[in-house]
């Protein structure tokens, strides 16, 4: 399956926004995981995730 996140940080004029595919998810849960693990290394937070079509 494949997911897309979002992924947000910074604050006030420094915020940012960035698009993750994770391309090889068994289900949502993991696609969950495998994003959390993209926004910590990115010093961000995941802030929507949703299955790509």
């Amino acid at each position: 399956m494949e997911f897309l996140a979002i992924i947000q940080g910074g604050v006030g004029p420094d915020e940012w926004e960035e698009e993750v595919k994770i391309e090889y998810a068994d289900d949502f849960m993991d696609a969950a995981t495998q994003a959390q693990g993209h926004a910590e290394e990115m010093r961000g937070f995941v802030f929507s995730l949703e299955l790509s079509s």
